[in-house]
C-alpha cells in the first residue's frame, strides 16, 4: 500500500445521478469543478486533492468497485490476463467477446473468472500479489499458501508505542489507557509518549511533571506485576523529547560534578535514556534497534 494519496474516487449507487452530482457540487469541501458528465464529476477539493465521483447502478457496483479501487498498475495487469481469455475488463465488469455480454457481478467473481483468489484492496499494487493469488487458487489445500494474502489486522497487534494521556493533550488517564488497550485491543504493552515542555501548545510536561508521571507509571507497573491491577499489561515510559538544534533532548545531561537542582535534572535525563534502553531491550521490533530506525519506530520528534 502506498504512503500518500494523490486523488480520491467515490462510488455511489443511485438511479438519480444528476441529483447526486448537484448535491456533491454544493458541498463546502469542493473548491472547483474540473469536468462534469451525466454519471460522473471531477473536482478539486479545498485541501488540493482531486476527487472523482462516479454514479453506477446497483448491479454494476461490484465491478466498478474492483476497477476504481486500483491501483492503475494492478488493473493493467488484470486487463492483460482478461485479454488472454478473450475478455475485456473495464468499470462495467468483464465483457465476454464470444458471448458478447458482460459477466461478473462482484469483485470476487471477477477475480475468480480471471483465475485468481480475491485480492485485498491494500495489496493491489502489482508488486507480486497477482502471482500469490494464482498460487492460492492452485494450492487451496496448502495452509502456507492460504496465508499469503491475509493482511495484518488489529488482532495481530501486540503493543502501541504512541500513546498520549491527559497529562498533556490526551483525554484519558494512564490507568484508563492501559485498561482499554487491553480490553478493546488485547495489547500486551503500551508506551506513554506525552510531549515534553518544548511543545507548549499541547501542554508539554516540565521536568517535575514528567517525574511525577514516571512515578505513576512505575506504580501502575508494580500493581500489574503483583496482580493488584485489573489487567495484565506492561506500561513503558517513553516521553517524546523534541530534538533541538544542538542534537540534544529537552533535558540535558550535565557533564562534571553537579548538585542540587542540576542533579535532579540530570537524574531525570538519565531516566529518559533508561526508558529508551528498556524499550529497545524488549525487542518490540526485531532488527530495528539501531538509533535511526528506533527513532522512527517510536516517533521521537
Amino acid at each position: 500500500m502506498k504512503e500518500s494519496i494523490s486523488n480520491i474516487d467515490y462510488l455511489v449507487v443511485s438511479d438519480l445521478p444528476q441529483k447526486v452530482i448537484e448535491s456533491f457540487i454544493n458541498m463546502p469541501e469542493v473548491k472547483e469543478v474540473l469536468s462534469k458528465g451525466k454519471y460522473k464529476i471531477f473536482v478539486k477539493l479545498n485541501n488540493g486533492i482531486d476527487c472523482n465521483l462516479n454514479i453506477v447502478s446497483e448491479e454494476r457496483y461490484g465491478p466498478a468497485l474492483q476497477y476504481f479501487t486500483g491501483s492503475k498498475e494492478h488493473i493493467n495487469a488484470l486487463k492483460s490476463i482478461a485479454q488472454s481469455k478473450d475478455l475485456i475488463l473495464n468499470e462495467q465488469g468483464l465483457f465476454n467477446l464470444n458471448l458478447k455480454k458482460t459477466i461478473g457481478s462482484s469483485e470476487e467473481e471477477i477475480y475468480y473468472i480471471l483465475g485468481l483468489e480475491w485480492i485485498p484492496p491494500e495489496m493491489r499494487e502489482n508488486t507480486g500479489e497477482i502471482e500469490l493469488a494464482k498460487k492460492k487458487i492452485i494450492n487451496k489445500d496448502k495452509s502456507k499458501e492460504n496465508r499469503l494474502l491475509q493482511l495484518i489486522d488489529y488482532n495481530d497487534l501486540k503493543g502501541d508505542l504512541q500513546v498520549h494521556t491527559n497529562y498533556t493533550d490526551g483525554n484519558m488517564t494512564i490507568e484508563e489507557m492501559a485498561y482499554f488497550a487491553k480490553k478493546e485491543f488485547n495489547l500486551d504493552y503500551i508506551a506513554i509518549t506525552d510531549h515534553t515542555k518544548s511543545l507548549k501548545i499541547t501542554g508539554g510536561l516540565n521536568e517535575e511533571q514528567l517525574l511525577n508521571q514516571a512515578h505513576k507509571i512505575a506504580e501502575i507497573n508494580d500493581q500489574i506485576k503483583s496482580g493488584n491491577f485489573f489487567i495484565n499489561e506492561r506500561i513503558v515510559e517513553l516521553n517524546k523529547s523534541r530534538i533541538m538544534t544542538c542534537i540534544c533532548i529537552d533535558y540535558p545531561v550535565h557533564p562534571g560534578p553537579i548538585n542540587g537542582a542540576e542533579a535532579h535534572r540530570a537524574g531525570f535525563t538519565a531516566r529518559i535514556y533508561i526508558a529508551v534502553s528498556q524499550l529497545i531491550s524488549l525487542k518490540f521490533f526485531a532488527g530495528l534497534t539501531n538509533s535511526n530506525h528506533f527513532s522512527m519506530c517510536c516517533r521521537i520528534v
